[in-house]
């Protein structure tokens, strides 16, 4: 009988488990924000690759440029729901930019030796894409670049690797960072 009751008991957490899933992911509405969410693609280095960003309606001069990487095998949506909408309540506090990049694929080169997925094996120039988004929002928007790079790089120390090469260096080690943190 004491089976019986350890089996309630799991089945008792697995349900609330889901329901807490449920209603802090799932149903979990999307704020209703003044500022833009624009979603667009571009073709680097010879790849289609697509990123959305949120644009504060009260855009600061000069606005800070923040990165938001999804996780492996994720997305966009995923990674605001996931952030329950923080980065664009924060934008419209203080007036940044804040750019959802795509992963090739749902992924980002890791430079890892091992990496069954394309953005892997294809050595997708993830840091070049970056660097390209950066740029046009500096066009667009006259973001402030200064730093950028840094940012982002010390914010994820194992989860963007694609600049170091390797993840958790702790500093930038491709040359073109720095071209940000001067």
């Amino acid at each position: 009988m004491n089976w019986v009751y350890k089996s309630l008991l799991l089945l008792a957490l697995f349900l609330v488990g889901n329901a807490v899933y449920l209603l802090y992911f799932v149903v979990s509405p999307e704020p209703d924000l003044p500022g833009a969410l624009a979603e667009r693609g571009v073709v680097w280095d010879g790849y289609p690759r697509t990123y959305s960003f949120y644009k504060p309606s009260n855009l600061a001069d000069n606005p800070s440029l923040i990165f938001v990487f999804h996780g492996s095998g994720g997305d966009v949506t995923q990674s605001r729901v996931v952030f329950g909408y923080a980065f664009e309540q924060l934008a419209e506090q203080y007036g940044f930019v804040v750019v959802y990049p795509d992963g090739y694929e749902q992924h980002y080169n890791g430079c890892r030796r091992a990496g069954p997925y394309d953005a892997n094996t294809l050595n997708i120039d993830d840091v070049g894409y970056m660097r390209s988004l950066v740029e046009i929002f500096v066009k667009e928007l006259s973001v402030n670049r200064s730093g950028i790079c840094d940012r982002f790089i010390q914010r994820w120390p194992n989860g963007f690797a694609a600049c170091t090469g390797s993840a958790g260096s702790g500093r930038c080690g491709c040359p073109h960072c720095y071209k940000y943190a001067e």
